[in-house]
C-alpha cells in the first residue's frame, strides 16, 4: 500500500511539472481540462503578459491565429464524442509542439465551436511560415485532420488594446471555413 501511495504522489508531481514546463505561468485553474491548453481568460492574460515582457526589441508584430478543425461535427456524428475529444487533444498537442515556447496557445469553446488560438510576436507581419507549420502538424495527427485557419497581425506595443486583433482573426477564420476545408485567410489579405 505504501508503494502505491508513493507512486501516485510521484505521478501527480510529474504531471504538475509537465504542465509547468509547457505553460510556465499557467495555474491549474487556467488550463482547459480536455486539451491541457489555456482557456479564454488565461489566453487574454497570457497575451497581455507576452506584450509587456517582450525581451527582443525586434519582435514588433503581434500575430493572432485562430484554428478550427474541419468537419468536426461530422467527425463527432460519425464516430462519437470520444473521437471528437481525441481529435481536440491531438490538435492541442500538435500545436504545443509546433509553436515557439513563448507562444500563447489556448482552446476555447463557445456555441458548439471548438477553436484553438495562438498568439506570438514576430519581427515581420508575415505569419505564413507559422501557419504552414501548423497545417502540417494538424495533418500529421493520427486522424489526418485538416483545419481552417484565420490570421491577423498588427504592430502592437505594451499597453495598447490588442483585443480587436482576436476579432479580426476570428472573422478571417470564418471566411476560411465558408470557402471550404483546409483554407487559410488573413485579415489584411483575403487571398493569402
Amino acid at each position: 500500500a505504501g508503494v502505491v501511495v508513493v507512486l501516485n504522489v510521484f505521478i501527480a508531481l510529474v504531471c504538475r511539472a509537465a504542465v509547468t514546463l509547457v505553460q510556465p505561468e499557467a495555474h491549474h485553474g487556467d488550463i482547459e481540462q480536455v486539451t491541457g491548453l489555456l482557456h479564454r481568460d488565461a489566453f487574454y492574460r497570457g497575451v497581455a503578459t507576452l506584450l509587456a515582457s517582450r525581451s527582443r526589441s525586434d519582435d514588433q508584430y503581434l500575430v493572432m491565429v485562430a484554428v478550427n478543425i474541419d468537419s468536426f461535427s461530422l467527425l463527432m456524428g460519425l464516430s462519437g464524442a470520444q473521437a471528437g475529444t481525441r481529435a481536440r487533444v491531438a490538435v492541442g498537442q500538435a500545436l504545443r509542439e509546433t509553436v515557439r515556447h513563448n507562444a500563447i496557445v489556448a482552446h476555447v469553446s463557445s456555441g458548439g465551436f471548438h477553436d484553438f488560438l495562438i498568439a506570438d510576436s514576430f519581427t515581420t507581419p508575415d505569419a505564413s511560415p507559422l501557419v504552414e507549420r501548423i497545417r502540417g502538424a494538424i495533418a500529421g495527427t493520427p486522424q489526418k485532420l485538416t483545419a481552417s485557419i484565420g490570421v491577423a497581425e498588427a504592430r502592437v506595443t505594451a499597453g495598447e488594446d490588442w483585443t480587436a486583433l482576436y476579432g479580426q482573426a476570428d472573422r478571417a477564420l470564418y471566411r476560411a471555413k465558408n470557402e471550404g476545408r483546409n483554407r487559410v485567410r488573413d485579415s489584411r489579405d483575403p487571398a493569402m
